[in-house]
């Protein structure tokens, strides 16, 4: 027989509660009222007892934990789960006042009549009222904002695995073509270099491909090495200026892998010529929980500029589907240069 998980008896378990305390409020009163008088308390305290534990009240007693508890849990699903709220409490209203109803015909048991019990749950039933109808929207709200947000959750899930997706295939596909370029050119020493460090680039893409989070120190390694390939690939000409700066506090920080190479992507791919003077300045500055990323580099092929723009895009989208608000990202672009500030609050690795 298939188990019912626990969290299925909690709200069992919560009726249960709540209308055994309406059915004892009054004598929850008198006690109340007693203390400390040791005589009245006695006879409030017999009241109590007897208004649970002996004919006729146990009927009443049973009746509400094995009728009333199903007929709320019932009444959730057939009618507030399928209605607007006038309906529903309408529907609810009528379903109690035909509960009342049955317990009040009079029905001889050992000379005992329910009559008796269903006359003095007038009060009781009209608190339950209330209680189902507001139990059944409370339960509404929370299970349809549970819902949006396991919804969200699977959403982002899935498009920061397609953005990333999008990302690889259009890096490997560049960097194999400078390889092959480089081949062509030369032999050996430089090509040989490129490879090396092609291989353990791959090797951290793939490895981090599942990975929501990265070490910010592995991250930054794989920045280097792709300014180190890039230099590899772009003949030695003093019309071309390429420098980078990464400085970093002894913090363990994560970050979502791949997030700076859009921006460095794009540096080279818009700020190279050989033909003109040109120049990509990268600086990484990493200090108390806050990094910052500057990205100055001069512009060409501005014809294709506009709709190449994909991997900053991306980059965004992926910003705000992990951070929120809570980053800033700023690009100014002019006829001759573009920039990049990116801003960030890092977290621990391990916290």
């Amino acid at each position: 027989m298939k188990k019912i998980k626990p969290l299925y008896w909690i709200p069992l378990l919560g009726h249960m509660l709540i209308i055994w305390i309406i059915i004892n409020m009054k004598a929850f009163s008198r006690l109340y009222y007693s203390y400390p008088n040791e005589k009245d308390l006695e006879l409030a305290w017999e009241s109590f007892m007897n208004r649970n534990f002996e004919s006729p009240n146990y009927y009443y007693i049973i009746n509400c934990l094995f009728i009333l508890v199903p007929l709320i849990e019932v009444n959730y699903w057939l009618v507030i789960e399928k209605y607007n709220l006038l309906k529903s409490i309408l529907i609810t209203i009528g379903i109690f006042f035909i509960y009342q109803i049955i317990i009040s015909i009079p029905i001889p048991i050992s000379e005992i009549k329910i009559s008796q019990v269903g006359l003095r749950a007038i009060e009781p039933i009209l608190l339950l009222t209330f209680y189902a109808t507001g139990y059944g929207f409370a339960r509404k709200l929370i299970c349809q904002y549970l819902k949006k947000k396991t919804d969200t959750i699977q959403r982002y899930g899935h498009e920061l695995q397609t953005l990333r997706a999008q990302w690889n295939p259009h890096f490997f596909f560049n960097s194999l073509n400078y390889l092959y370029g480089t081949a062509l050119e030369e032999n050996a020493p430089r090509t040989s270099e490129a490879v090396e460090i092609l291989s353990k680039m791959m090797r951290y893409s793939v490895s981090t491909a599942n990975e929501q989070w990265v070490p910010l120190k592995q991250e930054l390694e794989f920045i280097d090495q792709y300014f180190a390939i890039q230099k590899l690939r772009l003949p030695n000409h003093p019309n071309i200026a390429i420098s980078q700066s990464i400085e970093t506090d002894a913090e363990d920080y994560k970050i979502p892998p791949m997030l700076i190479l859009p921006f460095v992507e794009n540096a080279f791919k818009y700020g190279v010529s050989l033909e003109k003077p040109c120049s990509i300045k990268m600086s990484i500055l990493v200090s108390k929980n806050d990094f910052t990323l500057e990205i100055n580099n001069s512009i060409f092929n501005t014809s294709h500029l506009k709709g190449n723009q994909t991997g900053l895009v991306n980059t965004k989208k992926l910003l705000s589907l992990i951070y929120g608000d809570k980053f800033t990202l700023i690009h100014q672009k002019t006829e001759a240069a573009f920039q990049v500030m990116l801003k960030l609050h890092l977290t621990r690795l391990f916290a």
